[in-house]
């Protein structure tokens, strides 16, 4: 009784699977479509999206300086607000030129918990700057 429904179990699995790659198989292939006399094929999205092989058109042109302008805005607003945090960005924040970070005792009661919690000391990594300089250390070639 057991083998039989464990048989019925995995034919239904079977066809499931076969129903999925079918279906992906439709979703993958493009389509001919047949309008009138002419055939048009479908292409899949991320052909049809492919900005890069057709010339930009004014429209497009327009959104583009439009967003850049607005990615300029948010930059500045989210710089002002790392400052205003006390995030001290460029080369002069903590860990510059590669040198260890350090907190004092009074920041290191702070950062205790979570560095015990997360398992490394998240308190002490928001206070580094991103843009810090650091050594390379590469063999030149």
């Amino acid at each position: 009784m057991a083998s039989l429904r464990r048989v019925k179990v995995l034919l239904v699995l079977n066809l499931i699977a076969v129903a999925g790659f079918v279906l992906f198989l439709a979703k993958c292939r493009p389509i001919a479509v047949r309008s009138g006399d002419a055939f048009h094929e479908i292409r899949p999205r991320a052909e049809a999206t492919n900005l890069s092989a057709h010339s930009a058109s004014p429209i497009q042109d327009a959104v583009l300086k439009r967003l850049s302008l607005l990615e300029d805005i948010v930059y500045r607003q989210l710089n002002g607000l790392s400052k205003s945090l006390g995030l001290i960005e460029g080369y002069g924040g903590r860990g510059k030129g590669g040198l260890p970070a350090t907190l004092s005792p009074a920041e290191e009661e702070k950062a205790k918990g979570p560095h015990e919690k997360y398992g490394y000391n998240s308190y002490l990594s928001e206070k580094i700057s991103l843009d810090r300089s650091i050594p390379d250390y590469r063999p030149t070639k």
